[in-house]
């Protein structure tokens, strides 16, 4: 259907079927981009998440090795505590916990600012064997947050 207008005396065409696709161009077009800001937003999350993970999987493999340093420390020291039943108090300025320590095995436990580690030292009973440091490092302790706990374990034979 088409009806003419008068306008300043000219007159001009105006076409009813056409009404509208000003409105339909401008309601995709606002799709398309809103559709693409949700695509980067949640690759952007996920990255972020990962990132948080990798940070920490760090720290739970630091309080790890920290542990089998510490384990490695005190039973390469002198008076190993590892001969007797006993855990020295701390292993280069690290507070050691002791969660038990019956020989062969010996249970301990040590804090480094939120993460902590607890490690497993077995001793042989014979001559020939060898010793086993086994040490579970996590990225929280105390998970009174209700973060994501992360473990690394590290085992050490010699």
């Amino acid at each position: 259907m088409i009806t003419k207008f008068k306008n300043k005396n000219k007159y001009t065409k105006h076409d009813s079927t056409k009404s509208g696709f000003v409105l339909l161009f401008v309601i995709i077009l606002s799709t398309i981009i809103l559709s693409i800001t949700f695509g980067i937003s949640n690759i952007a999350l996920k990255e972020v998440l990962l990132t948080v993970s990798g940070a920490d999987s760090n720290n739970a493999f630091f309080a790890s090795d920290a542990g089998v340093e510490c384990a490695l420390y005190l039973d390469r020291s002198s008076a190993s505590p590892f001969v007797t039943d006993g855990i020295p108090p701390d292993c280069a300025n690290i507070h050691v916990n002791n969660i038990s320590s019956v020989f062969p095995v010996f249970d301990f436990q040590i804090d480094i600012g939120s993460s902590c580690a607890k490690i497993k030292v077995t001793k042989p009973t014979d001559p020939t064997g060898f010793t086993q440091i086994i040490s579970k490092g996590y990225n929280y302790c105390n998970n009174t947050f209700g973060h994501n706990v992360v473990e690394r374990v590290l085992e050490v034979n010699y």
